[in-house]
């Protein structure tokens, strides 16, 4: 083995060529992907007898206010 001929690469330089271009596929992988949507935000009600915050699709409500349970309510 002999001294590079012109237009020969190192072992080293072909690594830095393979990490540059690794480096770009990441770069516009991670671009690509579309930004996490947000889950949508829930009315949460607090219990008046225990205090636990539940979302007001799942309360019991009544004249008196929101709870948790049926138990609760009575």
């Amino acid at each position: 083995m002999g001294p590079l001929c012109e237009g020969e690469l190192s072992l080293s330089q072909l690594i830095l060529i393979l990490g540059i271009i690794g480096l770009f596929c990441l770069y516009f992988l991670f671009k690509r992907k579309e930004p996490k949507q947000e889950k949508a935000s829930v009315e949460m009600i607090k219990c008046l007898t225990c205090g636990v915050n539940i979302p007001k699709s799942e309360a019991v409500g009544s004249k008196e206010g929101w709870f948790c349970s049926e138990e609760h309510r009575s």
